[in-house]
């Protein structure tokens, strides 16, 4: 029997610059998942363009001081990201949005439990630097995932949902 702790063995916190190429792995991964997900659907030139561009990604989000990227390390392995942004609407509300996007957690990994406190820590940080509602981008036709999204009150919009704080 495992005696194990899950709190010991999974920590989900703030990524660090160093771990800029397993964060990259990890993108590639969820890219490819997206790929495979949409049938007779390719991102052509994109594909062969990934790298480059996540890596740019990557770099910006840890310069950007509205922007987190978190991580789920589990064993000191890092399994699974998501990235959180602060914006102002531009309309004339002048409102401040919390923006997830890019959940990943790795199919070893992915269970309702971790994905929702990955995304309940991404919350924290939205809603303490002021985020007034929070908007979540993820695949729509994905039952699982949506499931995991409304079972922490969100409700799909078009093709993002949005929680009312």
């Amino acid at each position: 029997m495992d005696n194990t702790n899950e709190s010991e063995t999974m920590k989900i916190r703030p990524a660090e610059i160093h771990e800029k190429s397993i964060i990259l792995h990890l993108m590639s991964e969820a890219f490819k998942h997206i790929e495979k997900q949409i049938a007779g659907f390719s991102f052509g030139k994109r594909t062969e363009q990934f790298n480059e561009i996540a890596e740019e990604k990557i770099e910006r989000l840890f310069k950007d001081k509205k922007s987190k990227l978190f991580v789920v390390e589990y064993l000191n392995v890092l399994v699974g990201y998501i990235i959180a942004r602060i914006e102002i609407d531009k309309s004339y509300s002048k409102e401040v949005k919390g923006i997830l996007t890019e959940v990943w957690v790795s199919k070893d990994h992915k269970d309702q439990d971790t994905t929702q406190k990955l995304i309940k820590t991404a919350e924290t940080w939205l809603i303490e630097n002021g985020a007034e509602t929070i908007q979540a981008t993820w695949n729509h036709n994905d039952v699982k995932e949506g499931k995991i999204w409304q079972g922490i009150s969100y409700t799909p919009m078009a093709m993002t949902s949005i929680k009312m704080l």
